[in-house]
């Protein structure tokens, strides 16, 4: 093999290891990103406008869920797949909320194909417009699609408070 070869294959294999080190994502750290991106979406800092929030929980919900997603939390009165009835809710909730904060730490994600599942929890702190506080965490599960390339939620269902 002459040096220009051996050089070409080198450098090939410094462009796919850099690739795989600093741009390829596994589907895990995908699904992270996702679930990531949505607890910003439904954390509020303080002093922005409910109808603001609102319109950034929409697009947020839009992003992460796919067509025909389940939420099922006791907040929502049970199941709903329409994003304007969950928007609505949190909008209720920022009239009662002058900040929230959600987190999910720590998830487990199990990747089978085209699907995975997310076990883990839901923390929410916020802070009353009265002064008071709250500060929650419960059980949490996420069935996740993979459509068209991008990892999407299908179903989320949240514990009731217990």
């Amino acid at each position: 093999m002459n040096r220009r070869a051996v050089l070409a294959i080198g450098a090939a294999a410094a462009v796919a290891a850099g690739y795989r080190i600093f741009v390829w994502k596994s589907d895990e750290e995908k699904i992270a990103a996702l679930i990531d991106a949505l607890a910003e979406a439904l954390s509020r800092p303080e002093g922005e406008n409910p109808a603001l929030y609102g319109g950034r929980v929409k697009k947020g919900l839009e992003k992460a869920l796919a067509p025909g997603a389940v939420i099922d939390a006791q907040e929502l009165g049970g199941e709903q797949t329409d994003v304007d009835d969950v928007v609505a809710v949190a909008v209720q909730f920022a009239g009662i909320y002058r900040r929230a904060t959600v987190h999910f730490p720590e998830p487990k994600v199990t990747v089978k194909s085209d699907r995975a599942t997310l076990t883990g929890y839901i923390d929410v702190s916020a802070d009353e417009e009265g002064g008071g506080s709250r500060k929650e965490r419960r059980p949490i599960t996420m069935e996740l699609a993979r459509l068209d390339g991008d990892w999407r939620i299908r179903r989320v269902s949240v514990a009731g408070p217990g």
